[in-house]
């Protein structure tokens, strides 16, 4: 009975005291309102969990570009960043509007789609592996399911290919040895590559077609399933262009890897061969420059001139780590510099060779340049005065973009002047190359 008359005596003193009272009803407020705030923090979380689909887009993937693509045709948002093309997203030109830029969304979006309400959230972030800043796009669907996120990506995907049927994607390794997308290149008809052979480029695209409709048959003779070429001859003779050109009519991106980068390691070279998307077209640029032009049976293949190794590229192309479904080209201006190792089968399937250009290779590039202003006899007697093995095609190239087609022949014959002078005298230049 003694304790319950301290209490009320306690009680008696808290509440005549004006202090002490008002202390006690800010602490209740308090502890009220944190309780209030922590079940709505809770309540919160579990109706995001129960009720809300949730995704998000990295800018270092491909569906990131498709999203913000989306979200910049629909001009949702009242805060945008203005840019005058999507090319940081690896886009160009043509995605301007009428006023000359792209409006991206930035902040929170909120929309009604498909009969769904919807919010994005843009956002940039830190990434401390890679030292530089990324942004993240994040999609939250109200009362929306997994199928629901599935079909607002495709139709973000469909609209975006539709919008780059006429591109090719191409990627290179940053500094960090990351895929970078670095931009679209207009696709091109592959009769655009006017070769000596007039039949080799469709023939090279028959080949890659038919290894990309393969993977069953090569799965069931329990055979890798990957393809590797190999184009060689001299510089400017337009290999990298038929590579850009098959992507096109093949609808693959390109990845282009350089293989004398000194950055590029065994493991890095792997990592990101390995990284590419399937099915795609990987481009190893000039790969006798990587490697000494001849090596000794005790070096293990290990010397090179950048940080890749010999050993390395052929553990990457065909070893135990070797990723499959990829058209692989390996472009070289010195096929007589390239180790035995690398051109068995397996690693180099198909091999294409490419040289200077000859009189009826130069009537042919001629006729489809001046797009039917040049008739096949004027063309017939431009090519005459060309001597077999002189010209590269990119000097070709260079000579009828800058001249009408009755001037040609004048330009022509004073480069033919000019190239024979250079060989007589053994000081070519680099421009020849």
């Amino acid at each position: 009975m003694s304790r319950v008359r301290r209490f009320a005596s306690l009680v008696d003193l808290v509440s005549s005291n004006v202090v002490a009272s008002g202390g006690l009803t800010v602490l209740a407020a308090g502890t009220l309102l944190a309780l209030a705030r922590s079940g709505a923090v809770v309540a919160t979380d579990l109706v995001m969990r129960r009720c809300v689909a949730r995704v998000e887009f990295d800018s270092r993937d491909d569906s990131y570009r498709w999203m913000s693509a989306w979200l910049s045709k629909r001009g949702e948002g009242r805060r945008f960043t203005a840019v005058t093309s999507l090319s940081r997203l690896g886009d160009t030109k043509e995605d301007l509007t009428t006023t000359g830029v792209v409006l991206v969304p930035t902040g929170t979006i909120l929309l009604r789609h498909a009969r769904r309400w919807m919010f994005f959230a843009r956002e940039r972030h830190d990434d401390a592996r890679s030292a530089k800043e990324r942004e993240a796009l994040t999609l939250h669907v109200l009362f929306g399911s997994r199928r629901d996120i599935e079909a607002i990506i495709a139709e973000a995907r469909a609209a975006y290919d539709v919008a780059r049927r006429q591109r090719v994607r191409v990627y290179a390794v940053d500094q960090h040895g990351w895929w970078n997308r670095v931009g679209d290149r207009a696709a091109r008809p592959l009769e655009s590559v006017v070769l000596a052979d007039p039949d080799a480029p469709a023939k090279l695209l028959d080949d890659c077609r038919e290894f990309l409709a393969s993977e069953s048959r090569y799965a069931r003779r329990g055979i890798p399933y990957r393809r590797g070429y190999l184009l060689h001859g001299s510089p400017g003779s337009g290999k990298t262009s038929l590579v850009l050109a098959l992507a096109s009519e093949l609808g693959l991106p390109v990845y282009v890897l350089a293989a004398d980068a000194r950055s590029l390691t065994d493991a890095a070279f792997a990592e990101v061969l390995n990284a590419a998307d399937v099915p795609s077209i990987v481009l190893v640029e000039d790969v006798d420059a990587a490697f000494p032009t001849s090596r000794n049976d005790d070096d293990d293949a290990e010397i090179s001139r950048g940080g890749l190794t010999l050993a390395g590229l052929l553990n990457a192309l065909d070893g135990v780590l070797a990723q499959e479904g990829r058209l692989v080209f390996l472009t070289t201006n010195r096929v007589d510099a390239l180790d035995p190792a690398l051109l068995r089968p397996g690693r180099v399937d198909y091999r294409l060779m490419f040289g200077r250009v000859t009189p009826d290779q130069l009537a042919r590039y001629a006729i489809r340049v001046y797009e039917g202003t040049l008739s096949h006899d004027q063309a017939a007697g431009l090519a005459s005065k060309l001597p077999a093995d002189l010209l590269s095609m990119a000097q070709l190239q260079a000579l009828l973009a800058n001249c009408a087609p009755d001037q040609a022949m004048t330009a022509l014959e004073r480069l033919v002047e000019e190239a024979v002078e250079d060989v007589t005298s053994s000081t070519r230049d680099d421009k020849y190359y």
